[in-house]
């Protein structure tokens, strides 16, 4: 069975309690001051920025869920991915010849261009007859950490 892109109801009774947990007074709302310390608590060391752009001048716990929500998504794609990679790893190696993932990305499911293929292998340290790690490059392709 494939695993959700959706919280769990334990998730979200588990990210409910951290940020009741943290509003200390109770108002439903964090301030960014409060945040980073939950979310370090929570096994994610956040910058300023990270946690500005994620709650502004104050984090509700609906839009704290919505982020967590979104976070989970976008591991959960990285996942798949890397599974859907990793089935073309004949050897298991964790990489795959150039060549072939250009093949694979310009002619199967959303199909990209040889010029967006190429430009994606350049930044991947590609070079023509090289192989991609395709763990790394499957992070770099979605931007995820």
């Amino acid at each position: 069975m494939a695993a959700s892109s959706q919280l769990s109801s334990q998730q979200v009774e588990e990210y409910t309690t951290a940020f009741q947990f943290f509003d200390k007074e109770s108002t439903g709302t964090l301030q960014p001051k409060d945040v980073k310390p939950m979310m370090r608590a929570l096994g994610e060391d956040m910058t300023d920025s990270e946690i500005t752009s994620m709650c502004g001048s104050g984090l509700t716990v609906d839009a704290f869920i919505r982020n967590r929500q979104e976070r989970w998504a976008a591991l959960r794609s990285v996942e798949v991915l890397k599974r859907a990679f990793a089935a073309f790893d004949r050897n298991r190696s964790g990489t795959i010849p150039a060549d072939q993932l250009k093949y694979y990305l310009t002619s199967l499911g959303d199909r990209m261009t040889e010029s967006e293929v190429d430009n994606l292998l350049k930044d991947a340290g590609a070079g023509p007859g090289g192989s991609v790690n395709y763990n790394a490059f499957v992070e770099k392709m979605l931007g995820a950490h």
